[in-house]
């Protein structure tokens, strides 16, 4: 695991704490060879390009989503928010590695996708790692492959 995938890590930490007050819980990085089995009910995909190439995924169940939406006092709860939210956690995490890893750490807008759809592949231009995320006992998935 590098460097790149520590900030990534931190990142996701970093905003779940400062929304909520309470991190969420970074397992031990597992090398995976294919990421379908660890895609949730949602997911935010970041393509990576410029002084890096490749991929961040963050796969999220719905609960964890409904109970983040929660905790920012949201009470009406439909299918677009929570795809926003998705949406934002994945765009915020890729941001805040743009900020720590410089201006060519080029990001695009975040794709949504929900539920596991169709088989997606990963070009793989170096290892996939797979962080295990805990927050409120739900499940999350941030799946990083970078050069």
């Amino acid at each position: 695991m590098n460097k790149n995938s520590r900030v990534l890590i931190d990142g996701t930490q970093h905003y779940f704490k400062k929304l909520t007050g309470e991190s969420i819980v970074a397992k031990k990085p597992l090398l995976i060879e294919e990421i379908n089995q660890y895609i949730l009910d949602y997911t935010g995909v970041i393509g990576i390009s410029g002084s890096h190439k490749g991929s961040i995924f963050f796969s999220s169940t719905k609960g964890l989503l409904v109970d983040l939406l929660s905790a920012l006092k949201m009470t009406e709860i439909d299918e677009e928010q929570i795809m926003d939210l998705v949406g934002d956690v994945s765009n915020t995490i890729s941001g805040n590695a743009r900020c720590e890893l410089g201006a060519k750490f080029m990001v695009s807008p975040p794709v949504i996708l929900k539920g596991k759809g169709e088989e997606m592949k990963v070009s793989q231009i170096e290892e996939i790692y797979l962080v295990p995320l805990t927050w409120k006992g739900h499940k999350a998935n941030l799946i990083i492959s970078l050069e």
